[in-house]
């Protein structure tokens, strides 16, 4: 597992909101066909999933001020 920073999670985030726009602009919030509605479910998937790693990034841990003194 790699360690994205900050901003990498954000413009993957952007990327993934882009992709997921352009089908529901292509293809509209009614019926569709079934592998749009995959691609938008899996797409959500990965959206917020990197918004869980965005969050945990802002989250203090007591062990970032120990110096090990």
């Amino acid at each position: 597992m790699t360690m994205e920073t900050k901003e990498e999670l954000n413009a993957y985030l952007d990327r993934l909101c882009e992709d997921y726009d352009a089908l529901i602009d292509k293809h509209g919030h009614g019926v569709r066909p079934s592998y749009v509605s995959a691609d938008l479910d899996y797409l959500s998937y990965r959206i917020a999933k990197a918004r869980e790693q965005l969050e945990l990034l802002d989250i203090e841990s007591p062990c970032d001020e120990w110096h090990g003194s």
